[in-house]
């Protein structure tokens, strides 16, 4: 996303035209630097309030209301492309590991955009055997 913008940052305030391609780099910009920072923080944040004022359960019982929305929206997934049910299992690692691990490295991602350093993607090389 990072590389999307630098690449199209002049879109981001063209005044012609349509209003959707600066609303969705504006978007991009915003879940690629913005939400995972908030993120990261406020789960922090949550933890250590929830450590000095003695309110853990609070906190267990939020991120597990938080676990439950993520598998009903996950069987609602599941249900409308008629998946096999099973799969919303794994909805409950997506809040406890995969979201953190996502937004870590979003930030990871854009120190490194803003350090500078030189990305490029890599080349899978293929044989053409079956």
């Amino acid at each position: 996303m990072l590389q999307a913008l630098r690449k199209q940052k002049h879109l981001l305030t063209r005044s012609s035209g349509s209003v959707t391609t600066p609303l969705s780099l504006w978007y991009m910009l915003f879940e690629g630097l913005a939400w995972p920072v908030m993120n990261i923080f406020a789960n922090l944040f949550f933890v250590w309030i929830a450590l000095l004022y003695g309110m853990t359960k609070l906190l267990v019982l939020w991120w597990l209301l938080l676990t439950v929305l993520d598998v009903l929206v996950a069987i609602h997934a599941i249900v409308m492309e008629k998946e096999d049910l099973r799969l919303a299992f794994y909805s409950i690692f997506y809040r406890f590991f995969y979201i953190l691990i996502i937004d870590v490295t979003k930030v990871f991602a854009t120190l490194e955009e803003l350090v500078g350093l030189d990305m490029q993607w890599g080349k899978l090389a293929r044989k053409g055997r079956i």
